[in-house]
């Protein structure tokens, strides 16, 4: 476990050059860091642009405001929550690519992760090692891994005829005004960016129920904690719906806009989606079970900043 002491730029202050943010990883540096392990935290917006840091024992310059980091670089792991002999229920963190591919080779990838693990599985790149489903990478929370070729062909049917039930919590921009609603609207690839998914004619059929828990306020703006549960798995799904709506998700680049993601960044340092809850028929017991994750820590200091 680490510790880093940095100041964020106020308001009103001018910027500092990119020099000025090179004790940061000097700093980390004198705590055994490789620039390897800090980029993720500068990708994931951690330390933001304008960020200056110093020394330990330097003073606090006029006009900035000191935080204390936590970086857990040696134990930002999966936990499991629960495992026997047919299933891994973990607990993913931020910041883990869910499925290995070309393009990961220098990202925490949960795939990678299983295969140091011992079970049937566990080395099957077909199956890709019993991960049955996924999460995006800035997502957190439950995540199952099937460990045999029975237990995931099982588990994958239940996905298939939505037996699946599936709980979110989510932070979004606005006072969602019904407290409790169906989104109903198809998605797809956008014609002209096909990197990019949004609500389109013509897309696949998408339904994502949701229930208010919380209205907050932030500096005159409302905010709304939703619990929300997809009926179908659609690739963004939930984020494309709540922007369709008109109630992105807080911090989320790709469809609340660079511009806000980066003011909402500056109090919530990644996508505020946690996947909760989770519940399906036992493979091998054929009995509904139900697994919960308790909202992660980065997220619950975030509310904290709220009123």
């Amino acid at each position: 476990m680490y510790f880093c002491s940095f100041f964020t730029r106020l308001k009103n202050e001018p910027r500092k050059g990119a020099h000025e943010r090179s004790p940061l990883i000097r700093l980390v540096h004198n705590n055994a860091c490789r620039t390897s392990q800090v980029k993720p935290f500068v990708n994931n917006g951690h330390f933001l642009s304008g960020i200056h840091s110093a020394h330990r024992g330097s003073c606090v310059q006029m006009g900035y405001k000191i935080h204390k980091l936590m970086i857990e670089l040696d134990t930002m792991e999966p936990k499991v929550i629960f495992e026997d002999e047919q299933l891994l229920i973990l607990d993913k963190p931020s910041g883990w690519v869910v499925n290995q591919s070309q393009t990961t080779k220098h990202q925490k990838v949960i795939q990678r992760w299983l295969t140091k693990r011992s079970y049937p599985l566990a080395k099957s790149a077909d199956m890709r090692v019993g991960i049955v489903h996924r999460l995006d990478k800035e997502t957190s929370g439950i995540l199952i891994v099937a460990k045999t070729k029975e237990a995931f062909e099982y588990l994958q049917s239940q996905f298939k005829e939505r037996v699946v039930r599936k709980k979110y919590t989510a932070l979004v921009h606005g006072k969602v005004e019904f407290e409790e609603g169906t989104i109903n609207a198809p998605v797809g690839r956008l014609p002209w960016n096909r990197e990019r998914f949004g609500v389109i004619p013509g897309g696949r059929p998408a339904e994502t129920n949701y229930r208010v828990e919380k209205y907050f306020e932030k500096d005159g703006q409302d905010f709304t904690l939703l619990k929300l549960v997809p009926k179908t798995g659609r690739t963004h799904q939930i984020r494309i719906h709540l922007k369709h709506l008109g109630y992105p998700i807080v911090s989320d680049e790709f469809y609340a806009g660079r511009k806000t993601a980066r003011d909402d960044r500056i109090w919530c340092p990644r996508l505020f989606l946690h996947a909760s809850e989770i519940s399906f028929n036992h493979p091998k017991k054929e009995k509904k079970v139900s697994f919960k994750s308790r909202l992660s820590k980065d997220l619950e200091n975030s509310l904290q900043t709220l009123d």
